[in-house]
């Protein structure tokens, strides 16, 4: 786990390492970082920490899934231009590993250390109601498809603390 932990604190030193002029960029800058600490694509020689980009398909969580020994550790990068991210239609799941670039800085958290289990249900709520809505309005055969676009507030008063978070959480691994 050693390898991970090494990208992870290279990009959190050293925030000019991600690419942030677009999200293809920024995937794979950290894909080339993942790379150059030896961590490979592909499972060769039983290699015991490997990566796939996409796993579950592109614009879906997570961007990587880093396999090292028994455990998976989803991973999904994010680029914002002000103090909240875009998070699209998915919500923050609680066993990810978020790497956001901001403004040269590089948060890095646990998806359970950035929101609460108040937030949770409201999402869960939030979902629901729009299933709804587009069960209702989808009975004429206009294809009417109201979506999630939710934007996160980057919380800077966590941001050494979740990262330390993330670090012992890999080396329990």
């Amino acid at each position: 786990m050693y390898r991970l932990t090494n990208t992870l604190k290279q990009v959190f030193n050293t925030p000019q390492l991600l690419n942030t002029v677009s999200s293809i960029r920024h995937e794979y800058s950290f894909e080339q970082i993942l790379i150059f600490e030896g961590i490979s694509k592909y499972n060769v020689y039983n290699n015991d920490i490997h990566y796939k980009r996409y796993p579950l398909g592109k614009n879906k969580f997570p961007d990587f899934m880093i396999y090292y020994n028994n455990n998976i550790i989803p991973i999904e990068l994010k680029l914002s231009v002000n103090s909240s991210v875009n998070i699209g239609s998915t919500w923050i799941k609680s066993n990810g590993i978020y790497i956001i670039s901001h403004n040269s800085k590089t948060f890095i958290s646990l998806g359970k250390d950035m929101v609460t289990e108040d937030e949770h249900k409201m999402f869960n709520e939030y979902s629901k109601e729009l299933n709804e809505m587009r069960r209702k309005y989808n009975t004429t055969g206009i294809s009417l498809y109201p979506r999630t676009n939710i934007k996160y507030p980057i919380l800077y008063s966590k941001y050494e603390q979740n990262y330390k978070n993330v670090i012992n959480y890999l080396n329990s691994l």
